[in-house]
């Protein structure tokens, strides 16, 4: 039978405070306790969903796990093909320009070389001639 209380217990365990100095630093900024916090009540939106990390309370205090905060990483950050390719408004317009010119282009293949047509006289025109 299995004595552990919480499945974190049976992990790495680290306090909130131990987990944000284990990070490393973005743009020169250390991540806070603070944003661990958020991360266990709030979570991180992934898609339409809310991921939190894992933690419990242990002793008055919060404490996560190594791993947990592994995991927690890995599924905020995704993969590659999962993340959804962000186009600044330059590069929409310039993809809707090259869709255009693209159907354009087939549409000119399909009707083949276009005929210019006679413009037919109107009536003034001929009692006048």
């Amino acid at each position: 039978m299995n004595n552990v209380i919480h499945p974190l217990l049976a992990e790495a365990v680290l306090t909130l405070g131990e987990a944000a100095k284990s990070l490393p630093p973005i743009g020169g900024h250390t991540i806070s306790v603070k944003s661990l916090y958020a991360w266990r009540t709030r979570g991180v939106r992934v898609g339409s969903d809310r991921v939190k990390l894992e933690a419990c309370r242990l002793g008055g205090r919060w404490v996560t796990s190594a791993e947990a905060l592994g995991r927690f990483l890995n599924t905020t950050t995704g993969t590659d093909e999962n993340q959804p390719t962000i186009r600044t408004p330059t590069k929409r317009q310039k993809s809707s320009e090259e869709a255009v010119s693209f159907l354009q282009n087939e549409l000119k293949q399909i009707k083949g070389p276009q005929k210019k047509r006679a413009t037919p006289k109107r009536a003034a025109d001929q009692k006048a001639a």
